[in-house]
This record gives structure tokens, sequence and C-alpha cells, in this order.
């Protein structure tokens, strides 16, 4: 005999379900603002100890202006000197760039590289550049485009910083009493943890690119500020990013010579090493104490959700779930007196 199953679906339930559907299609509606917002207060996180030091001395208002017209300052200025030689070899690589492919193809006509993968990278290159070209139009759309969510986010850390104060007031207020010590204590160690995670990736940023720079121009690589640059940008994803600086760095000083592509393939791996085995422990480590495989976990699921700003917010984001799992205890026991 068959039993009979009955379902009573609410009018209530219905609507939590349409409710929570339309506000999941809402996030990824607006998955780019959120990300802007986020990147904000990452920005926050590592520039407020500096507000607050300057608060003592001035109103937060006088404060937050300080600290923000010094960091867009010291960008203008970093900015300001690497673009003009930047563009310049960027503009020699450009006219230069065919001369590069066929010395490459002919070192590649070589018996053993003949037929090898990096011949067959190097051909498709050409077309690779053609691709590139056509879609130039929708590059400097995209640019001009980043160019006014840069401007957004300068005003938008600026405000998070002013009204830091009314902010955690709103949010705590949504927060039950007995809870407010709890989330507080969460809160403060998450912002923290992102505060050391963005410096200590700055600091690691310069002194990789400076580093392969330095590499670049004793081996009279050409285009080494370019690498050199490109090699810092790279650092801020982890295991991944120095293998990415290598490449341009390689293509380049293959077309030289294979022997200093060699060259330069030791010293960016002696590069490497000192920064597994010293930089990253002291710098980053005791910020982060993320484990390599949740740090490459975290590096999947941010790219395959936000493409190459969900890769470089992935260390972030999965460093504040490690400071909610710490916390996890805490959490039970205060649910629990509920």
């Amino acid at each position: 005999m068959k039993q009979k199953i009955e379902l009573d679906i609410s009018l209530s339930a219905i609507f939590k379900v349409l409710l929570t559907l339309a506000a999941l299609f809402l996030l990824l509606k607006i998955a780019d603002i959120l990300l802007t917002i986020f990147v904000a207060i990452i920005i926050v996180a590592a520039v407020n100890p500096l507000v607050v030091s300057l608060s003592r001395k001035m109103p937060r208002k006088y404060a937050a202006l300080v600290v923000l017209l010094l960091v867009v300052a010291v960008i203008t200025t970093v900015v300001g000197l690497l673009i003009p030689p930047i563009a310049k070899q960027l503009s020699e690589l450009l006219s230069n760039l065919p001369n590069y492919l066929s010395q490459i193809n002919l070192g590649l006509e070589e018996p053993t590289l003949k037929n090898s993968f990096y011949k067959k990278l190097i051909e498709s290159m050409p077309s690779s550049l053609q691709q590139l070209t056509t879609r130039t139009p929708a590059i400097i759309i995209n640019f001009v485009g980043g160019i006014f969510s840069v401007v957004a986010l300068v005003f938008l850390i600026y405000y998070l910083l002013l009204e830091e104060a009314g902010i955690k007031k709103l949010f705590f207020s949504l927060i039950p009493g007995d809870k407010k010590e709890l989330v507080a204590d969460i809160v403060s160690k998450m912002g923290l943890k992102i505060g050391d995670w963005l410096r200590g990736e700055l600091i690691l940023m310069s002194i990789i690119g400076i580093l392969d720079l330095i590499i670049l121009l004793a081996l009279g690589v050409p285009y080494a500020l370019i690498l050199g640059v490109w090699a810092g940008l790279t650092e801020i994803i982890p295991y991944v990013g120095p293998i990415l600086g290598a490449i341009p760095a390689l293509f380049f000083a293959f077309s030289i010579s294979p022997f200093t592509a060699f060259l330069v393939l030791i010293f960016y791996a002696v590069v490497q090493q000192l920064e597994s085995n010293f930089l990253v422990p002291r710098v980053m480590q005791k910020t982060v104490g993320l484990s390599p495989v949740v740090v490459i976990l975290a590096l999947m699921i941010g790219g395959k959700l936000f493409g190459v700003l969900g890769v470089i917010l992935a260390v972030p984001v999965a460093a504040m779930l490690v400071v909610f799992k710490d916390e996890w205890q805490n959490i039970k026991s205060s649910l629990k007196k509920n």
C-alpha cells in the first residue's frame, strides 16, 4: 500500500522563497558594485590606523583627507615617474615585436625545439596580437569606465573613513545587545587582518619588482622597466603570480639568446625561493595564516566567480573566513545563550 504524502505550502513560505531568489538575482546584478565596496573596505582597513593616529591631533575629517591626499600623492608620483619611460618602452616594443618574433623563430629552428610547445606558442602570437588590435575600441571604453570607477572609489574611501563611527553605529544597531561585543571583536580582527594583508602585499610587490628590475637590467634584457613593474604587479596573486611575472621576461631574454633566457630563469627562481622562504614568512604568514591548499582553493573559486579581481581578493576573503572559523566556538556559545 502506497503511503500518501501531503505537502502544505503556505503563501508565506512561497513569498520567502521568491524573496530569496530576488535577493540573489539582485546581488548578481550588482556584483561589480559590491566588489568596489569591498576593495574600498580593504583600503580603509589598511589606512585607518594612520587616520586614527592623526585624529588625536586634528578633527577626523581633516585626518581622513590628509591620509587620502597622501595616498593619492604617492600613487600619482609613482605613476608619473613610471608612465613616461613605460610608454616609451611600450611604443618601442610594439614597433620591434615582429623582429623579436623572427629572432625567436630562428632560435626555435634548432632540432631540439623545432616541434616543441614553445614554437607553437610563438607562432600563435601574431594572430593573438591581431585580435588585440581589433578589440582596441572596447579596451578604450573599458579604460574610461575604469577611470570613473577609480574616482568613485576614492570618494567612497574618504566617506568610509569620515563616517566610520556613524557606519559602525548603524551596523551595530542591527545587532542584538548581548551579541554586540562578540560581533565587534570579530569585525575588528577581520579589519586588522585585511589591513595587514594589504600592507604586506604592497611591501612584497615593491621588493619583487625592484629585484627583478635589477636582474633584467644587469642581463641587458630589453624593456626591463615594463617587465619589472609587471613582475611586481603579478606578485599580488599567490603561487601563480611569479610564473605570470616570469613568462614575458623569458620571452624577451630568449630573443637575445637561449643562454640569457636560462640565466633569467635561474635568477627568477632564486628570487622566488627568497620570497617563499624569507619574505613571505616574515611579511605575510603571521598576518594571513592560511595553508597553501586553502589559498589555492580560494584562488580557483575567486577566479571562477569574479575573474581577475576575484583572484586578487580571494586571499583577504579567505582570511576573513578563517577569523570567523577561529571564533566559531564563541559564536556557538553566544547562540546557545539565546
